[in-house]
């Protein structure tokens, strides 16, 4: 009971001490806040919003061109397609599936070779294994294989000469790691 009314004591002298100040005065600290809210917005720089302009698509109208990657055609090259007019890529064929790829792309991977036929293998860039031989197309240039051999296969592509005719060109297909 003495424990209660001493508790009862220390509770009252507490509230009473809150209720002295009656008015609640908390001008002092208001009148801090509302400088440091005038500190704050007279220092406060707005900046205008960065504007930007619109995108603009580029229209490419190259790529009907020879590819700048590409070695450009030697004099000796174009003046044989002059002399030889009668090359012509056979469009009425069914192009091979190797075709749909730059010959760039294809990698040779290595041979197989069964009663004196060989075959080359080749993987597109899908990372698929394909048989080849002597004779098959590969690359978008008409590349027509000529022959098989341990580390290469030779391809006859036919080019646009660049004056509504057409050259034939060699191209080596080395094996891969050689």
């Amino acid at each position: 009971m003495i424990k209660n009314l001493i508790l009862l004591m220390a509770v009252s002298t507490v509230l009473s001490g809150c209720l002295i100040n009656k008015k609640n005065d908390m001008s002092d600290i208001d009148q801090i806040m509302s400088d440091i809210d005038e500190s704050v917005t007279a220092n406060l720089v707005v900046e205008e919003p960065v504007t930007y302009q619109p995108y603009e698509p580029f229209n490419y109208t190259g790529s009907n061109k020879r590819s700048p990657f590409k070695q450009p055609l030697s004099v000796e090259e174009a003046l044989r397609a002059l002399a030889s007019q009668s090359i012509a890529p056979d469009e009425s064929r069914q192009k091979e599936y190797l075709e749909q790829f730059d010959v760039a792309d294809l990698t040779f991977v290595g041979t197989m070779s069964k009663s004196n036929k060989a075959w080359a293998l080749v993987k597109d860039p899908e990372s698929k294994i394909h048989r080849v031989t002597k004779g098959n197309y590969l690359g978008q240039n008409y590349g027509r294989i000529k022959s098989i051999g341990e580390d290469s296969i030779v391809l006859l592509e036919v080019i646009p000469n660049g004056v509504n005719g057409w050259l034939q060109r060699p191209f080596n297909l080395s094996l891969q790691g050689k």
